[in-house]
């Protein structure tokens, strides 16, 4: 709640015609019910004018497999982290755990801007993990989706997020999966993942990471995550506020 307050006090101090948009729209989207809580209680609006609409995933992250990865970097298993670089992402910690638990640690993104720091610490860290197969890359598209269906494990240490991407596709990878204890993680669907809080240290971080390695199963995503149905929640939504029925294409 109080990020929401911060937000909105960014916005609406910028531009009134923003609040008005906010207090007269027909319908609001968010992507989780927290939000959808938040934006009623701060903007005054009945709950019922705010739908909730998650984030989509692709097929491509449900049917994905690991040839094109492993043609390219071969068969050795590795922990996949997606994201951009960044200190809220905890990835210079993850990196350092996953080395002195001995496994390798594939990160895929670039450097957020105002990070350029922190991403050094971390292309020092991979030094030492690249002798374990490690690897930062900034791969796209079926390459992605390849690296999800090729890793043992997925990992997110982040403190914040909404409802992350990443997280959403791994579990469509069906991959077990390893998160940071922040306040999203509680929440459907990410509620029954193995979380460890990064500030714990390396030490705690080596030990969930071994044993989601070990003994976590597979995890998996609800079909009202897919492209499909997240498209026609949309379509509803903007033929209930303009009256006519918004095809859907497929």
């Amino acid at each position: 709640m109080a990020a929401w307050r911060r937000r909105a006090a960014r916005w609406l101090g910028r531009s009134r015609p923003y609040q008005r948009a906010v207090e007269q729209a027909a319908a609001l989207v968010a992507l989780t019910e927290n939000d959808a809580a938040a934006i009623a209680g701060i903007f005054g609006i009945s709950r019922d004018r705010i739908r909730i609409v998650p984030v989509a995933v692709n097929s491509m992250f449900f049917d994905a497999k690991p040839d094109l990865w492993r043609s390219q970097y071969g068969l050795k298993p590795f922990a996949l982290c997606v994201g951009a670089i960044q200190k809220r992402k905890n990835q210079l910690r993850l990196v350092k755990s996953c080395t002195d638990a001995g496994l390798a640690v594939v990160l895929v993104g670039s450097v957020l801007p105002g990070q350029l720091e922190y991403g050094n610490e971390v292309q020092r860290a991979m030094i030492e993990n690249q002798k374990l197969g490690g690897r930062w890359l900034r791969c796209e598209d079926n390459l992605l989706a390849s690296a999800y269906s090729a890793c043992k494990i997925f990992v997110l240490l982040s403190d914040s997020e909404t409802q992350p991407a990443s997280v959403l596709q791994a579990m469509a990878a069906r991959k077990p999966i390893l998160l940071g204890n922040a306040p999203y993680a509680e929440s459907y669907p990410f509620k029954d993942l193995p979380r460890v809080h990064a500030q714990e240290g390396e030490v705690a971080i080596k030990r969930a990471l071994l044993n989601v390695w070990t003994e976590t199963p597979p995890s998996a995503l609800p079909t009202e995550f897919t492209e499909a149905t997240v498209c026609e929640r949309l379509a509803a939504i903007y033929g209930s506020v303009l009256g006519e029925t918004v095809p859907v294409r497929r």
